[in-house]
C-alpha cells in the first residue's frame, strides 16, 4: 500500500516514514524540500531544476530539443550496516506515461566534485544527479522523482 504526502519548502521539512510521496519545488538552496526513508537510506532532496548547461572543468550544453534536470540531494545511511556506494544511487525520473528516465552518469560524474563512497552507519554524503531529457516532453507537473527502494519512494517535482 502506498501512502501519499505533499509539502513545500515554505512549509518546512516534510518527514516521511517508510514510503510516500512528497512535492519538490524547483529551487536551489534553503532548507531541505523533502525527506524520505527506505532500505536503510534517508534521502533529503535539496533542489530540482532544469538548465541548458552544466559545467565544472568542462561545459556541457544541451542539444536542441534537450534539457538537463539537475537534482541535488543527500543520502544518509540510517541502518546498522555499511551500504555500498552502488546501492545509494537509486533515483530515477519517471514521466507521466510511467517511462523510466535514467540519469546521465557521465554528466553526473564530470560536473560535480562529489565522490560516491560506501556509507558507514550514521554517515551521509551529498549527491548531484543529472538527467538529459526531451525538453518537449519534460513536465515537472506530471513527472516524478523516484527512489527505487523497498518500498518505493516517490517525490512530485511540482
Amino acid at each position: 500500500m502506498r501512502r501519499y504526502f505533499t509539502g513545500t519548502a515554505l512549509a518546512g521539512l516534510l518527514i516521511l516514514a517508510a514510503c510516500g510521496e512528497a512535492e519538490v519545488a524547483e529551487n536551489d538552496g534553503g532548507p531541505p524540500m523533502a525527506i524520505a526513508v527506505a532500505d536503510g537510506l534517508e534521502f533529503t532532496i535539496k533542489s530540482v531544476k532544469t538548465v541548458d548547461e552544466v559545467s565544472r572543468n568542462q561545459t556541457f550544453t544541451a542539444a536542441p530539443g534537450e534539457t538537463f534536470v539537475v537534482v541535488r540531494y543527500t543520502v544518509k545511511n540510517v541502518s546498522d550496516q555499511v551500504i555500498k556506494a552502488r546501492d545509494t544511487s537509486k533515483l530515477i525520473l519517471r514521466d507521466e506515461k510511467g517511462r523510466r528516465q535514467e540519469r546521465d552518469n557521465s554528466l553526473s560524474v564530470w560536473t560535480t566534485d562529489e565522490t560516491e563512497a560506501d556509507l558507514n552507519p550514521d554517515l551521509s554524503g551529498p549527491r548531484t544527479d543529472i538527467w538529459r531529457v526531451s525538453s518537449a516532453n519534460y513536465n515537472p507537473s506530471t513527472w516524478l522523482l523516484v527512489a527505487e527502494t523497498k518500498p518505493e519512494l516517490t517525490f512530485k517535482l511540482k
